[in-house]
């Protein structure tokens, strides 16, 4: 937590040009009485060779699930990043956890890479 932001690091998340799918689920898990709500979401991505990509996502209500995949990412930062891998931090000022699960084209098995943006 950096002052009343909340934090989250992904790493390696596939271009959606790969064989590769990630699906991204980030859940609010705030306290009522901290406001709820997980206000003010938003993306801050760089490829591997170092480029920065920005995405405000917004609110998402207390105890829901935003789920989205690799391809509506690459239309909100409106970059494909084929051949590289992206890494994002998620902030929000609300308290939330992150799943990201990634189907390997390869044989098929999935890949569990989770992270919390909660103290």
């Amino acid at each position: 937590m950096t002052g009343d932001t909340h934090r989250a690091d992904i790493e390696s998340i596939p271009s959606p040009d790969e064989f590769d799918e990630s699906n991204i689920r980030i859940r609010c898990i705030s306290a009522l009485g901290s406001g709820g709500h997980c206000l003010g979401t938003y993306f801050l991505c760089y490829t591997d060779d170092g480029k920065r990509y920005e995405w405000d996502l917004g609110r998402i209500d207390r105890l829901a699930t935003r789920h989205l995949q690799s391809e509506e990412l690459a239309e909100a930062i409106d970059h494909r990043w084929p051949g590289l891998g992206l890494s994002c931090e998620i902030h929000s000022k609300g308290e939330f956890t992150v799943q990201v699960l990634t189907r390997t084209g390869g044989g098929g098995a999935l890949v569990n890479n989770s992270a919390s943006g909660a103290m």
